[in-house]
């Protein structure tokens, strides 16, 4: 039962020195142990210069290693315990946050959609963000137009957009391509596209190497669309970053909307 008792306690202790062996500053105790054994052998077996030169080589390996463990408790102590130093690093999701300011958005409705709640969707981002241009039953060419002479950091459109082609129609005999959006998304600098209109993945996968986009995977009732939007908006102009605003209005509300992310942002305040 003793002896039992004994090797059971032992255990740890044993797994302790391991342990501790295995830091730098264990590694260096036990390398000195071991040159003051190997210098005790060769001192009672050799003759007497063969003796000095052991003497002095380990000496001078002994100095050595002193040495090195000073330097590392003066520079890196935690080092010598095997510990990582203990500094304050920026937390990687942070770093790739990109700040950016807000300062023109437009709203955006095709003719054939101005009914769908356009005045709501306004609203919403007037209160998130204060001031809003808005274009109720805009033409192909006063889009263009706009978009490609003037800055708007945010851009959101209600109108129908073809799921299979992705193509945004403004009439029926004015589509706008998903290759012609990104050119004009890029010519006004837009970081973020919001495509407030049901099935609009595909488009939304066109643009979202260039940009970051919001989109309906699915068909979406005009009240749920517009309680989303409200809980997007108020959490980005809070100072939430896009993925997170993202993240909260979809787990509060059970509407089928995806961010395609080029880049994580956050407003400045």
């Amino acid at each position: 039962m003793t002896t039992k008792n004994i090797e059971k306690n032992g255990l740890p202790h044993r797994a302790k020195i391991i342990e501790t062996v295995q830091t730098p500053l264990g590694f260096f105790v036990l390398v000195v142990l071991v040159v003051e054994a190997i210098l005790g052998i060769v001192a009672s077996s050799s003759d007497q210069s063969t003796q000095a030169i052991a003497v002095y080589g380990m000496l001078a390996l002994i100095t050595s290693l002193v040495a090195i463990v000073s330097f590392m408790a003066y520079k890196r102590p935690e080092a010598l315990q095997g510990r990582r130093p203990t500094q304050r690093r920026q937390n990687d999701t942070q770093s790739r946050v990109e700040p950016f300011s807000i300062e023109n958005i437009i709203c955006v409705s095709t003719p054939e959609y101005d009914h769908l709640g356009i005045d709501q969707d306004a609203e919403i981002l007037i209160k998130a963000f204060g001031d809003v241009t808005l274009h109720r039953k805009m033409d192909l060419n006063e889009f263009r137009k706009k978009l490609s002479t003037n800055k708007f950091e945010i851009v959101h459109v209600l109108g129908f957009v073809d799921s299979q082609t992705g193509y945004l129609r403004f009439a029926e005999d004015e589509l706008l391509s998903p290759e012609g959006l990104l050119k004009l998304l890029k010519l006004c600098g837009a970081k973020l596209a919001f495509l407030a209109t049901c099935d609009s993945l595909f488009l939304a996968a066109k643009l979202a190497p260039f940009v970051n986009v919001v989109a309906a995977s699915g068909t979406v009732e005009t009240k749920r669309m517009v309680v989303w939007q409200d809980s997007f908006y108020d959490l980005l102009a809070r100072g939430n970053p896009l993925s997170e605003a993202y993240e909260v209005a979809q787990a509060t509300t059970d509407v089928p909307m995806v961010l395609l992310m080029k880049r994580d942002m956050i407003v400045k305040p």
